[in-house]
């Protein structure tokens, strides 16, 4: 997969307009800043510079990741305007106590052909219109590793990714700003930070320290697999969403159903809901242990098997699900995984 980079290493089609001094299409979006949780950050600056050659700030300060790797962060506000061709980020990782910087150029034309192709949303088939996205979400992980995607209701796409290498805040800058700026370049308060529960969730008095980035370079990587879901007789699949470890996110409706040859990444969180001959609409929610699912999806017969199934069961009466993935001979039972199964209205 390219990385999208260049330089270094309302239910309506998308909202356009053209720009008459240089023909730069614009589109409705604003931006996000994303880290993963248990790794906060600070950014200290950062700007993109758009099609027409203006330049976009982006917002500063402290991001906790709560939101989960890919979360929508929310940006300085939402407008008409060109798409980004540059991107300049300089931040601060608390976890590694250690700054990076990254100024590389993004494929503005990717971007373009996502933003007016756009995607099918819950109930825009009905009336035939399309929706399309409305974010450019900057993901920050440990190492250094910055990702790119597109958000819209209902999905995430990554279209761009780079390594930021570590850089140097001279200590004459430093002194440059006010109390509190400076107060976050202090060992003892990064400390206070990732010893704070509220902020790191399992804090334990430990300084963490990620290492290397291959945790989330490994949730980037795609398999050849397919959800199926196996469901008592008569019953139909309405609609199905996956949220997947490396932050993208994708909803399938009607008859839009994942391709059998479709590479796809691994599944943190899959959800579906179906309605059955006595009319009476099910939901059920599944989340992965990522230890077992990457074991799994890790393992050689998988590997030596097509494309395999994620299959999930449920009994007669609604109550229990079996998440199983196809292996070269036999279906390996997924016991770690967590299954909640309700009634919709």
């Amino acid at each position: 997969m390219r990385s999208g980079f260049s330089g270094q290493s309302d239910g309506r089609p998308p909202v356009t307009s053209q720009s008459r001094a240089n023909q730069s299409p614009q589109f409705f979006w604003e931006e996000g800043i994303n880290c993963p949780v248990g790794y906060p950050i600070r950014m200290i600056s950062g700007e993109m510079e758009l099609e027409d050659g203006s330049t976009y700030i982006l917002s500063t300060g402290f991001c906790s990741g709560l939101e989960g790797w890919g979360g929508r962060g929310s940006g300085m506000f939402a407008g008409m305007r060109p798409l980004p061709r540059r991107l300049a980020v300089t931040w601060l990782s608390f976890a590694e106590e250690r700054c990076y910087h990254l100024s590389c150029g993004i494929s503005a034309d990717v971007m373009k052909m996502h933003f007016e192709g756009g995607f099918q949303a819950g109930g825009s088939e009905i009336n035939g219109r399309r929706e399309t996205y409305d974010m450019v979400n900057i993901g920050l992980a440990p190492g250094g590793l910055v990702v790119v995607w597109l958000a819209g209701a209902g999905r995430q796409i990554e279209v761009a990714y780079q390594h930021a290498l570590p850089c140097t805040v001279r200590a004459a800058d430093i002194g440059q700003l006010d109390a509190s700026q400076r107060l976050i370049f202090d060992r003892t308060e990064i400390r206070r930070i990732m010893n704070d529960p509220l902020i790191v969730p399992g804090a334990d008095g430990r300084n963490r320290r990620p290492g290397a980035l291959a945790r989330w370079e490994h949730y980037r990587k795609r398999h050849c697999w397919h959800p199926w879901l196996l469901l008592p007789a008569g019953c139909t699949l309405e609609g199905l969403a996956i949220l997947f470890f490396n932050g993208e996110q994708i909803e399938w409706f009607g008859t839009d159903w994942p391709d059998k040859g479709e590479l796809l990444p691994i599944p943190q969180i899959l959800s579906c809901s179906w309605r059955c001959r006595d009319d009476r609409r099910y939901g059920i929610t599944l989340r992965f242990n990522e230890s077992e699912i990457f074991s799994v999806f890790s393992s050689s017969d998988m590997h030596k098997t097509a494309c395999p199934a994620l299959r999930i069961r449920t009994n007669l009466i609604m109550t229990v699900a079996v998440t199983e993935l196809e292996t070269r001979d036999k279906w390996v039972l997924l016991k770690r995984s967590y299954a909640s199964i309700h009634q919709l209205t």
